[in-house]
């Protein structure tokens, strides 16, 4: 009689299984050149994703122009805003333009020719000096047509040239206009003490 039959193994051994298959480097390339996914790769934004410039960086170069542009406008304002007592030219004492033979010249031809009068006798002597009385003395008679032709010589403008000058005289030319018209002198000049006076005048 015979023992019980034992069990057979289903599962074949290692030894009647085939080989593995082996990895070909075709697979591998097959496998690398697989495609990725979508998720992975660098999406392009759209111009309104972009949003370039924004509304914050229009508002700031606004705020910049507007702050230059005021800026700008301010100090050209002050710069060109004077005083009232600075507009006109520096009024310079007798004494100071009286130093030099030209500058006598031609403050004393200026304030006669503006009918300056009292002015131009400060800087006259002689002879120059008697002209400039007589017209003082006609202007105290009859002071209206004086005070009319010193409104009407109010833009007058005078240049001078010196032309010789020695220790104690001197020559210049001065000339004075006053619209379309000009008037040329020559005048002689001597210094009295430390300043030049006009001691004669005479028309070119």
């Amino acid at each position: 009689m015979s023992g019980p039959s034992e069990p057979t193994d289903k599962t074949a051994s290692s030894d009647e299984r085939g080989p593995a298959p082996k990895s070909t480097p075709g697979n591998e390339a097959d496998s690398s050149s697989a495609p990725q996914d979508d998720s992975s790769r660098l999406s392009l934004r759209t111009e309104a994703e972009l949003d370039t410039p924004n509304r914050e960086t229009l508002v700031l170069l606004t705020v910049l122009f507007t702050v230059t542009f005021l800026s700008w406008g301010g100090a050209k304002l002050v710069c060109n805003a004077h005083p009232l007592m600075t507009r006109g030219p520096a009024k310079l004492s007798t004494e100071l333009l009286a130093k030099s033979p030209k500058g006598a010249a031609l403050e004393r031809q200026q304030r006669l020719a503006s009918y300056d009068l009292r002015g131009a006798l400060e800087l006259s002597e002689g002879a120059a000096a008697e002209e400039v009385k007589g017209l003082i003395e006609k202007c105290r008679q009859t002071p209206a047509p004086c005070e009319a032709e010193r409104k009407r010589r109010a833009d007058t403008t005078t240049r001078a040239v010196l032309l010789d000058k020695t220790g104690t005289s001197a020559r210049a030319e001065v000339t004075s206009r006053l619209g379309d018209s000009t008037t040329r002198f020559a005048v002689m000049l001597e210094r009295s003490g430390a300043y030049w006076k006009t001691t004669q005048r005479s028309t070119l």
